[in-house]
């Protein structure tokens, strides 16, 4: 299957479902959703992009996006982890908290919180 988002994380049981309907919404991307963003090296939660500075092994890409016109294209710079990468996921509900990991490097903070 062709993914536009490579995203891993956790829905609340709050998340709206919509099988059979064709739609770019996932994990993170509301406020029932908390993700890592594996393409970018980041988080989501709420449809924001959040910065995942732990983000190990991150690596830098150069992507070709439009331009002002619809022919012109320009070059971006994109945080990426490796095609390798392992990531880990642990939630503490009583705390209100999730961790990601990269390769097992995991961080003493919680990655994201959510309401308890």
């Amino acid at each position: 299957a062709d993914v536009a988002a490579h995203q891993v994380g956790i829905l609340s049981t709050a998340f709206e479902l919509k099988p059979r309907v064709f739609c770019q919404e996932g994990v993170g991307d509301d406020e029932h959703g908390w993700a890592v963003d594996v393409l970018n090296a980041a988080l989501w939660h709420d449809g924001q992009l959040l910065p995942w500075p732990k983000a190990r092994p991150a690596k830098e890409r150069t992507v070709q996006e439009q331009g002002d016109y619809a022919w012109q294209r320009i070059n971006v710079q994109e945080r990426c982890l490796a095609e390798d990468t392992v990531i880990g996921v642990a939630v503490d509900v009583d705390k209100g908290a999730i961790w990601f990991s990269a390769d097992g490097e995991w961080t003493n903070e919680p990655s994201l919180t959510f309401p308890k």
